[in-house]
C-alpha cells in the first residue's frame, strides 16, 4: 500500500465489489494505512457495492481509531448503506460501545431510521452498554403500534 501512495497511484480504484482500499483497510481495522491513504487524498466517503463506506465497516468492527482518522477527514458519518443501516446502527447493533460513544460525541444522528424504520436504539444489543449510551444521548423508542382495528360488523343495509 506504502508504495502504491508514494507512486501517487489512485488509491479510490474499488475491487469488483466496489471495495477501496481505504474501506478494505478501515474494515481490517489498519488504522496507519486508512490515515497515510486520507492524507494522499483518498476520497473519505466512498461507498461500496452494498453502500458501506469505512466508517460503517469501523463501526461494525469496533475500530475506533479508523473513525477517529475518517472523521478528521470529513467522512460522512450518517451515510447509510442500501438497507438504510448507518455507523451508529451497526456500534449499536454489534455492542461496540466506545464506538458509539465516539459517534454519539462526533454527533451522529440518533434518529436515523433504516429501511425498515429501526433506529439505532431498536437494534441495540442488551449484552452491552448499548442501550443506556444511546437513551443518555437523547435517543427515543418507537411508539408502539396502535392495535389493529376489530373489523367493521356489516351495516344493516350491507347485510342481505
Amino acid at each position: 500500500m506504502k508504495k502504491l501512495i508514494e507512486s501517487k497511484a489512485d488509491t479510490s480504484i474499488p475491487n469488483a465489489y466496489g471495495c477501496s482500499p481505504l474501506i478494505w483497510s478501515a474494515a481490517r481495522g489498519h488504522s496507519e494505512i486508512v490515515l497515510n491513504l486520507l492524507a494522499s487524498r483518498a476520497k473519505p466517503s466512498v461507498q461500496d457495492n452494498w453502500g458501506y463506506n469505512a466508517v460503517m465497516y469501523a463501526a461494525k468492527h469496533n475500530h475506533i481509531e479508523v473513525i477517529q482518522h475518517c472523521l478528521r477527514y470529513k467522512t460522512d458519518i450518517n451515510a447509510q448503506n442500501e438497507r438504510g443501516k448507518s455507523a451508529l446502527t451497526f456500534a449499536a447493533e454489534y455492542g461496540n460501545d466506545d464506538v458509539l460513544k465516539e459517534l454519539i460525541r462526533c454527533r451522529a444522528r440518533l434518529d436515523a431510521k433504516d429501511k425498515s424504520g429501526e433506529t439505532a436504539l431498536d437494534v441495540a444489543t442488551s449484552a452491552s452498554d448499548a442501550i443506556q449510551i444511546l437513551k443518555a444521548a437523547g435517543a427515543r423508542t418507537r411508539p408502539p403500534t396502535a392495535p389493529a382495528r376489530p373489523p367493521r360488523s356489516p351495516s344493516p343495509t350491507q347485510v342481505r
